[in-house]
């Protein structure tokens, strides 16, 4: 019998399958006009943010785990070229016509609802890592702060001021617990339960063992008592 592939190796050509699948199925659609798939009809690039932009973040967040420490420069440079990408695509799509981009008709509560879900997913190591607490408390406090207060600017120009940019007018309570349960609720509930398991394991590694182990049929009461030291006896 031959040996089993190991896990990653596993995910590896699951991965590559994956992937050749998807660009078999984008070119049929395009250049074959599959119209089973429904990709042209949903061929803008908003489309493909709502569809591959979680699945991207999740897929980056252990790589980023594992190597942001070691390869930070490249990092940044990464986070850098997105932010660009991103801000010549808002450009192109709302003030120069690029249709292609989707983004025009799009307001500020259609861009929260595709970002905040995957902003907050890839934030939450850098929030709630216990070793980036401390260092990053005060940038943290800071953030948040900016991040309220360009929220409450927008609620108030959005609801009072006729901003319709917003998007937020006719939105109600149920809409904002719609858009904020999940995104917000949910992982920072999970990441704030990963901080206390990760607290509670350092905690018991480094407990000093000074008592015997106990068996699990064993009470306390029932635990064998150690051996005293006896005292030597003279020679007669």
């Amino acid at each position: 019998m031959g040996r089993r592939p190991a896990p990653p190796t596993i995910w590896r050509i699951s991965a590559a399958g994956g992937a050749i699948g998807l660009v078999i199925t984008i070119g049929g659609s395009y250049g074959l006009n599959w119209t089973w798939t429904g990709f042209t009809q949903n061929g803008s690039l908003w489309d493909w943010l709502h569809l591959l932009l979680l699945p991207i973040v999740l897929g980056a967040l252990p790589l980023w785990i594992r190597t942001h420490r070691a390869e930070s420069v490249p990092w940044r440079l990464a986070l850098a070229t997105v932010f660009t990408a991103l801000v010549v695509l808002v450009i192109g799509g709302y003030g120069l016509d690029w249709t292609w981009t989707g983004f025009a008709g799009n307001r500020l509560w259609d861009w929260l609802h595709l970002l905040i879900l995957p902003v907050v997913v890839g934030l939450s190591p850098l929030w709630f890592g216990r070793d980036q607490r401390a260092r990053l408390g005060r940038r943290r406090r800071l953030a948040l702060g900016a991040l309220g207060a360009g929220l409450g600017l927008a609620l108030v120009g959005g609801y009072g001021l006729g901003w319709t940019w917003t998007g937020f007018a006719g939105n109600r309570l149920w809409d904002w617990l719609d858009l904020l349960l999940v995104p917000v609720v949910i992982p920072l509930a999970f990441g704030w339960l990963a901080v206390q398991i990760g607290e509670e394991r350092a905690a018991a590694a480094a407990a000093p063992a000074d008592t015997a182990p106990v068996r699990p049929d064993q009470g306390p009461a029932e635990q064998e008592p150690r051996p005293e030291p006896q005292a030597a006896t003279p020679p007669g």
